[in-house]
């Protein structure tokens, strides 16, 4: 699924195990970076793809 994915789900096994607590600001912080990496790419995605004129109708 993707790296903020992981980084989200280490976060919430932070949240009940106590021995990771010290990783999840980092975890955080990478999984903040990931999603607007994500995001990124998802524009530029989008700015690539044909743009549908409205005149064709999907089947």
């Amino acid at each position: 699924m993707g790296s903020w994915h992981d980084h989200y789900q280490w976060c919430q096994k932070a949240l009940v195990e106590t021995d990771l607590q010290p990783l999840e600001q980092t975890w955080l912080s990478s999984a903040t970076t990931a999603l607007e990496k994500a995001d990124t790419q998802l524009v530029d995605l989008a700015q690539r793809l044909p743009k549908r004129s409205g005149k064709k109708k999907l089947p």
